[in-house]
């Protein structure tokens, strides 16, 4: 693994910092290089959402989408309507890169496998099950060498003026007790392992761009993200974990698991 060189993270920071604060953003940003793992960043001014939270949405879709998608509110069959209609609209369209950032939320889970679904829940986030954007034109500089030029205002790190105390959602006492639970789940060989989480939450003013740039620079991420939604929530992501590689060609599906891979 190659040792991160000072360019790339400083790039990589460049082009966020350079998109201007009237254009939506949505970014897939690498800090470390490697040549297969990590080699470009995409920027992107989405156009079209396509989210689910209960229902479907397709939101400021052109009328010719609409007329060829009916949605369901079936969450999986509207998500490949959607994608059957952007592939086929671009199949023969070479001269523009183009495709779907977003995010797919853990409480989509519980939709997927009816099994968990039965089980008492508290949903940890307001973010939808599904919330995709679509990107007609998307930058993707190897190693990201360019950043988006613009005459428009860009955001600062001195755009954060103040972030509060973290606090945890559950006690250390509550977590003691869960972690000695899966340990006996374990033991009776109910399960082999549990990704056992919880969310913290902090009070925040500034620019989320801004916070997105101190910790895109302390973590180096792999596989950062900057998911700006149309209600005007941002997702920022810092993970170093490739969770699926699919080569739609041969059909190959990679994974790099959070196991072994920080530096």
């Amino acid at each position: 693994m190659a040792i991160l060189p000072p360019p790339m993270l400083d790039a990589t920071c460049n082009a966020l910092r350079a998109w201007p604060h009237d254009r939506r953003l949505v970014a897939l940003l690498s800090c470390r290089p490697h040549e297969r793992w990590a080699r470009r960043s995409i920027l992107a001014e989405p156009t079209v959402t396509f989210r689910f939270d209960g229902r479907s949405h397709l939101l400021d879709a052109p009328d010719d989408w609409t007329e060829h998608i009916r949605l369901t509110h079936d969450p999986l069959r509207d998500l490949d309507a959607v994608l059957d209609f952007t592939a086929r609209r671009t199949a023969h369209n070479e001269s523009r890169t183009s495709g779907w950032i977003g995010v797919l939320s853990y409480e989509l889970g519980r939709i997927l496998e009816p099994a968990v679904a039965v089980t008492p829940h508290r949903p940890r986030t307001t973010w939808p099950a599904i919330e995709l954007q679509w990107c007609p034109n998307v930058n993707a500089p190897d190693a990201v060498a360019a950043a988006p030029t613009s005459d428009g205002p860009s955001s600062r790190t001195t755009d954060i003026t103040r972030i509060g105390t973290l606090e945890a959602a559950r006690t250390r006492a509550e977590y003691e007790a869960d972690v000695r639970t899966i340990i006996a789940y374990i033991a009776a060989g109910d399960v082999f392992q549990v990704n056992l989480t919880q969310p913290w939450s902090a009070p925040f003013h500034g620019s989320t761009r801004a916070l997105a740039e101190c910790a895109l620079r302390i973590a180096q991420p792999w596989y950062g993200a900057v998911v700006e939604a149309r209600d005007g929530r941002t997702l920022i992501s810092l993970s170093p974990e490739l969770f699926l590689d699919l080569d739609p060609r041969t059909r190959r599906v990679v994974t790099r698991p959070i196991k072994g891979t920080r530096p």
